[in-house]
């Protein structure tokens, strides 16, 4: 019989081949499923636990070095966030979360974490990586020119 993280681990597979519109998935050799979040670099993730939870996270920026006024916007940002979150590591990686209880998950509620990494990720990376000095995982995507 499946364990529980194997059964979660099954249905978020299940709901990303949905929203991916059945595009192959890749996973990681911790099991996680990276994902591009516009000039992001992310994973979506079973995260072990009592309570178990999904997790999307996000790295929005490199090479940021720590100071007030960063450390301020993130306070800002966090203070606004009414379900992600915004830190700074050590290492200068500018990092956008949110969490969901795994027994409540539903597709539609991956799909609403997912995209409010996506924009997090996208409008404050950018903006850090200008202001503070740092880059995006990724380079923005052209506009379509139609």
């Amino acid at each position: 019989m499946a364990s529980e993280i194997e059964l979660v681990r099954a249905y978020v597979e299940k709901c990303l081949l949905e929203l991916s519109e059945d595009r192959p998935l890749v996973t990681d050799e911790d099991g996680d499923f990276p994902y591009r979040f516009g000039t992001g670099a992310g994973w979506v993730m079973v995260v072990e636990g009592s309570p178990l939870m999904v997790r999307v996270v996000a790295h929005a920026a490199y090479g940021l070095k720590s100071s007030v006024a960063l450390l301020r916007e993130i306070n800002e940002l966090n203070l606004r966030a009414v379900t992600g979150q915004v830190a700074l590591t050590e290492s200068g990686v500018l990092v956008v979360s949110q969490t969901l209880l795994a027994s409540a998950i539903t597709c539609d509620a991956l799909r609403q974490a997912m995209a409010q990494v996506d924009i997090i990720c996208n409008d404050v990376g950018t903006l850090a990586a200008t202001v503070f000095g740092g880059s995006t995982p990724f380079e923005s995507e052209p506009a379509d020119a139609g």
